[in-house]
């Protein structure tokens, strides 16, 4: 079993109907911290999302060239 502790302001806690909501974003900030530090030890490079664009951009286009060239014979 897993335990989970979260921290929420006595404001938020006392609006009982946002707790779920609270403690999902809770969970997934931390599988998200989780994430973020095995990719950084396993040397994954830090990109920007701009970088991740532009190279989903580059990977489409050159597949559409691809693409395009067999269509020509």
């Amino acid at each position: 079993m897993k335990t989970l502790q979260v921290a929420v302001p006595d404001v938020e806690y006392a609006s009982s109907n946002e707790l779920p909501k609270l403690v999902e974003a809770e969970r997934l900030r931390q599988i998200l911290d989780k994430c973020v530090e095995e990719a950084e030890s396993s040397g994954f490079p830090i990109m920007t999302m701009d970088e991740i664009c532009a190279e989903i951009k580059a990977y489409r286009m050159e597949k559409r060239v691809t693409r395009n060239a067999k269509s020509n014979y």
